[in-house]
């Protein structure tokens, strides 16, 4: 799990460097599938998928970003207790 977790955190963070990483996308995508209908997946999906959070302010692209990442810590926090 920690592993994962790592690599979930890794692809996260180059994302929020890099929104345009294509190989950090498919993880994330790969990683969320069961997820989809949760509303921060949708939102992070939605703002990576529009030219990669081009017309976002970078207010609300940080927002997206941290509900999102916030989302991800909840899924392993309870995974591994």
């Amino acid at each position: 799990m920690e592993l994962v977790t790592k690599k979930v955190l890794h692809a996260s963070a180059i994302l929020v460097m890099n929104p345009k990483n294509a190989d950090a996308k498919a993880y994330i995508s790969e990683l969320t599938e069961s997820y989809k209908k949760e509303p921060s997946v949708i939102a992070f999906k939605k703002a990576l998928k529009n030219s990669d959070s081009e017309g976002l302010s970078e207010k609300e692209w940080n927002r997206i970003q941290s509900d999102f990442i916030f989302f991800l810590s909840q899924i392993y926090q309870s995974a591994e207790t």
